[in-house]
């Protein structure tokens, strides 16, 4: 996987699954730059195991990205058609229901090569991207296959980006919302340390 931290997220044009349950053929990421931080969030297929289950946890707390100012984007290398189907489906009967988020349909996997996140040219690895709102990385990580990602964490990253950019500290170790950060003069963290001491 290459390192796109600091760097403009790589633009792409596909068709999307919106959450009123149109069809955007020309979905963008350029929607939110400039006014949005977004998570890029891509899974490896509709009607799989994992994948439902991270998608309707996101759902669940979706509320609390709006919040912060965020935007979820879900990617596969399903179609939209496929993305279609598996929404008419509940969740707990084989599929997601209704999401609060658009689903693209990267069915080129043009999207997942350019995020270097393809697996065997086949589909996308569960990879998360979380970008600032002028459309820069400044998370990824992939978990492997039979692991779900803990969306917790993706808000608390969310919450640091926030926390840096808004006091102009850094984020120790275990850092939370509400929690004390490095002043950046702080060298070695010394003030910090004998303070959480």
């Amino acid at each position: 996987m290459s390192v796109f931290i600091g760097l403009q997220a790589p633009e792409f044009s596909s068709p999307a699954l919106m959450p009123d349950g149109n069809v955007n053929f020309e979905f963008t990421l350029s929607n939110y730059r400039g006014s949005k931080k977004c998570v890029v969030f891509f899974y490896s297929m509709d009607f799989a195991q994992v994948d439902p289950t991270e998608l309707v946890a996101l759902g669940k707390v979706h509320q609390e990205f709006e919040t912060r100012n965020t935007k979820i984007i879900a990617i596969s290398t399903d179609t939209f058609l496929s993305h279609q189907m598996w929404q008419k489906i509940p969740a707990g009967k084989g599929g997601v229901g209704k999401l609060p988020f658009p689903l693209v349909a990267d069915y080129t996997k043009g999207i997942a090569k350019g995020y270097d996140v393809i697996m065997n040219d086949t589909f996308a690895m569960r990879a998360t991207f979380i970008l600032d709102s002028e459309g820069y990385v400044r998370h990824q990580s992939i978990n492997d296959f039979p692991i779900g990602r803990n969306i917790n964490e993706i808000i608390r990253i969310i919450d640091a980006m926030d926390f840096h950019v808004e006091k102009e500290q850094l984020c120790p170790a275990n850092w939370q919302k509400g929690n004390q950060g490095i002043a950046q003069h702080d060298e070695f963290a010394r003030e910090y340390l004998s303070s959480a001491a």
